[in-house]
């Protein structure tokens, strides 16, 4: 579906995307050969009786995001469920990207023609998949410098046509700002560097957002987090509640709500099909949408 063909809706619902499903040399050496977050969800098991495990995808299959005709599959569902965007989690290393491969070539190519922005995943890269200290692979380091190299690479992506916008300025989220030694000091590089770059000083509203599920059994079997009576009625609700809000406390170029997640399937967390439920995250997305669907 072109864009301008997209259905308009008073919300904006932003997912957050995993670009793990595809092999890098990093992972082939700290996981094995081959390695992608596949890999934990199809060696998951169930620790209790009625618990969902593994995770198995329907009609996407277990897919290669290095594949173009993947990643336009994800954006073409998406899309007809009414999904706005995309938000590719973004990770920079003091310099060094993992993980970049999916969002450069959609960059580079233009496809698919599916708006998106980037979430800074600033936390460390370690074996418990936790961002902590232990057993680590690839340390964050936070300075002045590293923050202004930071957005000075993220210019390029704000360029872009499909970056989404709010009131003009270019969205950047930050995975775990708890983690920024200096928040204030880190933003007010992010604004300087981004004001010499040509944008507006930023504000900082507050978005609302919903989770599908939570179940980190694939990363951590039995040490894991689970969140039970995770079904697309309960998240309907949650999200109808969310868009409720959204539409009464902020002005129309405001209203984003975020969801997490499209494709987080070691999380238990993914709005994209499986065998449990099928579409039904994605038709209850679509559902809450069009109980709200612009009328201009």
């Amino acid at each position: 579906m072109p864009s301008h063909d997209r259905p308009v809706f008073d919300v904006q619902l932003i997912a957050f995307y995993l670009p793990q499903f595809h092999p890098i040399p990093e992972n082939d050496v700290w996981w094995g050969k081959g390695f992608t977050e596949w890999a934990n969800v199809r060696r998951a098991k169930p620790n209790f009786v009625g618990h969902y495990q593994p995770h198995v995808p329907t009609e996407l299959g277990y897919y290669d995001l290095g594949d173009a005709k993947a990643r336009d599959a994800q954006a073409d569902l998406a899309r007809a469920h009414g999904i706005h965007g995309f938000c590719y989690y973004y990770y920079w290393f003091n310099g060094r990207r993992l993980l970049h491969r999916p969002l450069d070539e959609v960059v580079q190519s233009g496809r698919p023609d599916f708006p998106f922005c980037v979430c800074w995943a600033n936390e460390n890269w370690t074996r418990r998949w936790d961002g902590g200290h232990d057993e680590l692979l690839l340390a964050q380091t936070y300075s002045p410098e590293n923050e202004q190299r930071l957005i000075a690479d993220l210019v390029p992506l704000f360029r872009d046509r499909r970056y989404i916008r709010v009131n003009g300025r270019p969205l950047l989220l930050v995975y775990r700002a708890n983690l920024l030694p200096e928040p204030r000091r880190a933003t007010e590089t992010f604004r300087s560097v981004a004001r010499a770059s040509g944008e507006r000083e930023p504000d900082f509203p507050f978005f609302r957002g919903v989770m599908v599920g939570w179940d980190n059994t694939p990363r951590l079997q039995n040490s894991g987090q689970i969140f039970v009576n995770s079904h697309p009625e309960n998240y309907s609700r949650w999200l109808s509640a969310m868009v409720a809000q959204t539409l009464q406390n902020k002005r129309p170029e405001e209203r984003l709500v975020f969801l997490n997640a499209w494709n987080e399937w070691g999380e238990g967390c993914h709005l994209e099909p499986d065998a449990q439920f099928g579409r039904g995250y994605l038709e209850a997305t679509r559902a809450v949408l069009a109980g709200e669907q612009c009328r201009t």
